[in-house]
């Protein structure tokens, strides 16, 4: 029974995935932004099924240009990821202050 739940769970993650992927293509298609598919997929991949998300992380990414590849989204992935751990390394350090 367990097996056919993370089945269902994956396939409904996949067709939700899809869904967001096919609407970040209409919103950058609408404005007029030059975007990588695999980009889109990558974006889609760390925001956890969460369209909000993804909608905010195109947004900061048409700032920095109307083309928008694998690279740029990786830079901005990197660079939110060093600033959660400096954060959270920041609190754990005022923790032993």
């Amino acid at each position: 029974m367990a097996g056919i739940s993370q089945v269902s769970r994956r396939t409904t993650s996949a067709a939700c995935d899809a869904y967001i992927v096919a609407r970040l293509r209409k919103i950058s298609a609408h404005e007029n932004l030059d975007v990588e598919i695999d980009a889109l997929d990558l974006i889609v991949m760390n925001a956890d099924g969460s369209l909000r998300d993804v909608e905010t992380m195109l947004e900061q990414l048409s700032l920095l240009g109307k083309r928008i590849t694998t690279s740029i989204v990786d830079e901005l992935l990197l660079l939110s990821q060093a600033a959660v751990a400096t954060d959270r390394a920041s609190r754990q350090l005022k923790k032993h202050l």
